[in-house]
């Protein structure tokens, strides 16, 4: 961090002002504004709205500072003064009582500017903090945007001095110098937003940035034609910085000053709903607490289902897409097989830091075509990355991955925190309702449903006890659905409940999550068998009891931050016979019931009048690596439900209340 050490002398007691501050003219300057005669302040010094730091000389004899009339100035115990970003919309006073040897008291004025929220100005506040303590604004915003940071909310100075004095790290800074690989496979555009475009933070916060989500859904589709997302990365990491803000929080309440005066004055005008809302204009919806710094390049493609064969290409493939991309792949073979597989694919490019013009000829690519690209150009861009913290605007890195928490756990009086949090809260559910994609569902339901009780044509209130499978519907359509069924990774005498995710009316059983015996799987099932995996809570109890859909992902825990749409339950079945004019079932209802990989009607009667069903003479190709469980002709000679099948919710046929 640099400190301005150049000497100005104040119009205002020379002596004194010489003997207090050393800082660039740009900085410092006499304000015309408070000389006139008359005015009740006879001279100030004017300073910039922007936080920063000032050295006293040793040379003058002070015997001390009083700081009690300085609200937005902190004295360092290495004798610097600090001052805090000036985030409100007026000029600001501080007065400085500075004792002499010889004990008179002089009293030195400052007049701070607002700071300018302008690009150029949270561009120099991340160089001097890296966006830790300050405030952004992410439900509308987008995820590592500098334009996004709003205003300063914690005082470094203070930070520093209940370190030392609590003997604690509250602020940590961890110097990387490392290239880090990343690849992974989305089995949709939902599980592939969920990852990159919302964080759930540690105190279970769900945070949406939905200016990138938007992007992405103007880049993806997300429709009933099964396609995933292959998402690689390389990043060149600089440093981590990261604040302990549990303690933040704590101390927050023991040490006022901790929080910056101009945040402690938007708090105390929180009253109704019109400072709220300017309260969030102003300050955003979260805090950084977590930033890293280097340079990162990102490679989207999206590709049709159909092209894999095995879960081990798609890895392969997901891992190969930037070396495919810049044609350094080891293997030609490979290369060759690769490039027909993501040739002219929907993809997004992305690079941040380093000398990005080396991409030029890639502005605007949006479908995979390395054929005017360069060879190996990702390897020059490594190597033009500069990296130097004493000097990080002369750096060509940037932030890279970032961590947020809601802005509310900051504010000391839980009232207000409260009304905050509830207007934020819903603006996330606004933000995530105008995003171009219907499945952003936030609901939640059973997790292991006994009955199911709703209406069938004219039937109302039927009751179905130990129902195989059970749809969930939210917002007028299904959006998942809860099969009863063997998962022989989980267990292998008993059946268990597990929920999958419906996107467009197409069922992602890839995208399952099971609670069993108080914990929580993974269940995906792709290439004709299960892989299951517990999923890591953190200090978040699995509920036993429900499943919760955030932002249209399946978890077993409950956001602190969504508003729930209620939910409704109905039997999985079909109606062979139809449903009449006048609402009357014709025939009979068969239940639906899943076996592994598919979906079967509970009798062995053909129907060739159903949408998406078709009659099996063989068995599935599932038996072979499971055959205990296919025994004999069981699973052979029977209606079976088609990759073709949608979910369509007619209230005529069924529903969860009359009609």
């Amino acid at each position: 961090m640099k400190i301005n050490t150049q000497r100005i002398v104040a119009l205002f007691i020379i002596a004194v002002c010489s003997c207090l501050l050393g800082c660039t003219d740009d900085l410092l300057e006499a304000d015309p504004d408070v000389t006139k005669e008359g005015n009740e302040i006879p001279s100030a010094i004017l300073i910039d709205g922007e936080e920063n730091d000032w050295i006293l000389p040793t040379q003058v004899d002070v015997r001390s500072l009083d700081m009690k009339d300085a609200d937005f100035l902190t004295l360092t115990k290495d004798g610097k003064i600090y001052c805090e970003r000036n985030d409100g919309d007026e000029y600001r006073i501080a007065k400085v009582y500075v004792t002499r040897s010889n004990g008179q008291v002089d009293t030195v004025i400052y007049r701070q500017a607002p700071a300018s929220r302008a690009a150029g100005s949270s561009l120099r506040q991340f160089y001097r903090h890296h966006g830790i303590g300050y405030s952004y604004n992410a439900v509308s915003g987008s995820y590592c945007n500098l334009r996004d940071f709003r205003c300063q909310i914690l005082n470094r100075a203070v930070i520093d001095r209940i370190s030392d004095e609590q003997g604690l790290s509250l602020l940590n800074v961890n110097p990387i110098n490392d290239v880090e690989k990343e690849h992974e496979v989305y089995t949709s555009v939902v599980d592939y937003i969920a990852q990159v475009n919302v964080d759930a933070s540690a105190s279970g916060d769900l945070v949406f940035f939905s200016g990138s989500a938007s992007k992405t859904c103007a880049i993806f589709e997300d429709g009933v034609k099964e396609s995933y997302i292959l998402h690689n990365k390389i990043s060149s990491v600089n440093a981590e910085y990261s604040l302990n803000y549990k303690d933040i929080s704590l101390y927050a309440n023991r040490y006022p000053s901790l929080l910056t005066s101009s945040f402690r004055n938007a708090i105390s005008k929180i009253d109704d709903k019109v400072s709220i809302d300017e309260f969030i204009y102003t300050y955003g919806t979260h805090v950084v607490v977590f930033s890293k710094l280097g340079a990162r390049m990102t490679l989207d493609v999206q590709i049709d289902s159909h092209k894999f064969e095995s879960r081990e290409y798609e890895e392969a493939l997901s891992k190969a897409t930037i070396e495919t991309l810049f044609k350094t792949a080891s293997s030609s073979s490979s290369y060759v097989k690769n490039y027909q597989t993501l040739k002219d694919s929907k993809c997004s490019f992305n690079v941040i830091g380093g000398d990005v013009t080396l991409f030029d000829r890639l502005i605007g690519f949006a479908n995979f075509d390395n054929t005017t690209v360069p060879a190996k150009l990702d390897a020059q861009w490594l190597n033009s990355v500069h990296y130097d913290d004493d000097d990080l605007a002369k750096s060509n890195v940037e932030l890279i991955d970032m961590q947020v928490i809601p802005i509310w756990e900051f504010i000391p009086d839980k009232v207000k925190a409260l009304k905050v949090e509830g207007r934020v809260t819903g603006n996330m559910k606004l933000a995530m309702d105008m995003v171009p994609n219907r499945n952003f569902i936030n609901t939640s339901f059973e997790a292991h449903p006994t009955s199911v009780t709703c209406r069938i044509g004219d039937q109302d209130n039927q009751r179905f006890n130990n129902p195989d499978v059970v749809d969930i519907i939210a917002a007028n359509r299904h959006v998942a659905t809860i099969c009863k069924e063997y998962v022989p990774e989980l267990s292998r005498n008993n059946k268990v409940q597990v929920a999958y995710p419906i996107y467009e009316g197409k069922v992602k059983l890839s995208n399952g999550l099971c609670i069993h015996e108080g914990k929580a799987y993974k269940v995906d099932w792709r290439y004709d068998k299960f892989i299951v995996s517990e999923i890591d809570t953190g200090d978040h109890p699995v509920d036993g009891q429900h499943i919760y859909m955030n932002g249209g992902v399946l978890s077993a825990v409950k956001s602190t931050n969504i508003e729930y749409q209620k939910s409704y339950a109905i039997l999985g079945c079909e109606r062979p016979g139809g449903i009449a004019i006048d609402g009357s079932v014709k025939g009979e209802i068969q239940k639906v019931f899943k076996h592994f990989g598919h979906f079967y009607l509970d009798n062995n009667t053909r129907y060739d009048n159903l949408p998406g069903w078709e009659y099996s003479t063989t068995p599935p190709d599932e038996a072979k690596n499971y055959a205990i469980f296919f025994p004999g002709s069981t699973y052979q000679n029977r209606m079976v439900r088609s990759g073709e099948y949608v979910y369509l919710l007619n209230p005529k046929e069924i529903g969860y209340k009359k009609l």
